[in-house]
């Protein structure tokens, strides 16, 4: 997990749980924030917590306050007055990506917003992919058909992208294009070279 966070710890004891869940939020949101990781070893999860010597807190208030931004009902009414403005927003996006946010395409059509989405679908988390190596761990996926998918929410669903975009166009619900990608391009070369210089 080294190659693909900032910050990578192991709990051993149910008194670390704490102390380096903090530690990793603060590698996470100093600097250039990017991913941290807290790996729990069985024996935190099934240990009993030493109720005689509590653990070790830190306070967060110095590098959480300004970094951690909750979406108010404004910003989200201002986004989705943005889709509703828009003749025909495109929403591009991974496989990835859309397993993680595709439950928006209900909102999507109960607020009758004709966006279009087009995922790149290479099979994989590519990032995660990418940085594995030779051993592959819960980065690849199966032939997922993102296009039913779709349909089953009530949406348009195309499994290609030949000639599809004038009838999308034209559609008054929501669009989605699941695009066949190939995952043999590293992520490094889409990357900006502040942050490639960082992994490397």
């Amino acid at each position: 997990m080294e190659a693909t966070t900032k910050y990578v710890s192991v709990v051993h004891e149910p008194n670390q749980a704490i102390q380096t869940v903090q530690l990793a939020l603060k590698h996470a949101t100093s600097g250039n924030n990017g991913p941290a990781a807290v790996v729990f070893h069985s024996g935190a999860i099934n240990g009993v917590v030493d109720t005689k010597n509590e653990p070790m807190i830190y306070h967060t208030k110095r590098y959480l306050v300004d970094q951690v931004t909750l979406s108010s009902k404004g910003s989200i009414s201002e986004v989705i007055h943005m889709l509703e403005e828009a003749e025909h927003p495109f929403i591009i996006v991974g496989d990835g990506g859309f397993f993680m946010t595709m439950n928006g395409l209900i909102s999507a059509v109960e607020l009758n917003l004709p966006i279009i989405v087009v995922i790149l679908n290479n099979a994989a988390l590519g990032w995660v992919k990418n940085a594995q190596s030779e051993t592959k761990i819960a980065s690849e996926f199966e032939d997922i058909q993102f296009a039913n998918i779709a349909e089953s929410m009530r949406c348009v669903g195309y499994k290609e992208l030949k000639d599809v975009f004038e009838k999308a166009m034209k559609v008054e619900r929501p669009v989605v294009i699941d695009v066949k990608t190939t995952d043999e391009e590293p992520y490094k070369k889409v990357m900006y070279p502040l942050a490639r210089s960082l992994e490397d």
